[in-house]
């Protein structure tokens, strides 16, 4: 699907087969392929299925997406459980070249 879901987004970022945007209440959408090989051929690692917590930013990739986890006001999980620190990095999708796996740093910035 080449559009993006309705709503306002306070940023996008387009990979080369999805894009992903934050809403304002730091939700993350993705749109676009939906498909990646994982660790093993064959394996579907889903890059445009974000984690359900909230984020301040997004960056698209190939095959994966990573965000670094939103501060204070919209950092409660969405499941009621303990979401990932604030300003660390998360990602999903494929990690084939461990792209996916970042390192335990704060973050202020994604690109």
């Amino acid at each position: 699907e080449a559009q993006p879901p309705p709503g306002a987004f306070t940023s996008v970022s387009a990979g080369s087969r999805h894009s992903c945007g934050v809403r304002v209440d730091g939700q993350v959408l993705c749109w676009g392929s939906n498909e990646g090989v994982g660790e093993k051929e064959g394996d579907l690692t889903w890059q445009a299925t974000p984690p359900p917590i909230r984020f301040q930013a997004v960056a698209a990739g190939e095959m994966h997406t990573c965000g670094i986890v939103a501060r204070d006001e919209f950092a409660e999980h969405a499941l009621q459980l303990p979401p990932p620190a604030a300003g660390k990095i998360v990602c999903w999708g494929d990690n084939s070249r461990l792209q996916a796996s970042p390192p335990a740093i704060d973050a202020v910035a994604i690109f």
